[in-house]
């Protein structure tokens, strides 16, 4: 079973390619770098995705107005609804 394009050998592979760097620099230099981080165009569109996801509504604007009438009193329940839903998940 091959893993080669598994994220987390491909992370590694990523992390060997820098450390190989920082060290050739450091050989070259003679002094240690600093520790800075940089996102790969995949992590930052991951991270746009992600910040999009975190400022959508949770809920639809319908489960609003659901949540809304509950809470005021004014949901009314049809159990012949219910029934024919239970029976309706029955077949």
């Amino acid at each position: 079973m091959k893993i080669n394009n598994h994220p987390i050998s491909r992370a590694a592979r990523i992390y060997q390619q820098q450390r190989t760097r920082e060290n050739a620099e450091t050989e070259k230099t003679g002094k240690l770098g600093k520790d800075k981080v940089t996102l790969s165009s995949e992590g930052r569109e991951m991270q746009s995705l992600m910040h999009k996801v975190q400022n959508t509504p949770d809920v639809r604007p319908q489960a609003e107005a659901l949540k809304a009438a509950v809470k005021s009193g004014t949901y009314k329940v049809s159990g012949e609804k219910i029934a024919a839903s239970i029976l309706k998940s029955l077949e």
